[in-house]
């Protein structure tokens, strides 16, 4: 594989470990808000904060603008999802 491919598959997945830094994001805005936002936003934050990120990192990678806020959109419904699973689960532990 060309060195040159290499990198630009590593640029065009770079957004994709964002999930992680959106749900964070998330889980500060709501420390931030407290009781003014409701649960029913906070998918809707999750996928404005992967927005806000993919474009930015595009920009700063170099990568083509335009395709980052789908990109975003799909991380945010990741990182929204990740979220709704870890609040209706229960932590078992095997005895």
């Amino acid at each position: 594989m060309n060195p040159a491919d290499a990198t630009e598959i590593l640029k065009n997945l770079a957004g994709f470990s964002g999930v992680q830094i959106v749900q964070a994001a998330v889980e500060m805005t709501k420390g931030m808000l407290g009781d003014k936002l409701p649960g029913r936003f906070v998918p809707g934050v999750a996928i404005l904060w992967a927005v806000i990120w993919n474009v930015v990192l595009a920009f700063v990678l170099g990568n083509d603008w335009r395709v980052a806020p789908a990109v975003g959109f799909v991380i945010g419904l990741t990182a929204a999802g990740l979220y709704q699973y870890g609040k209706t689960q229960e932590l078992t532990v095997p005895k």
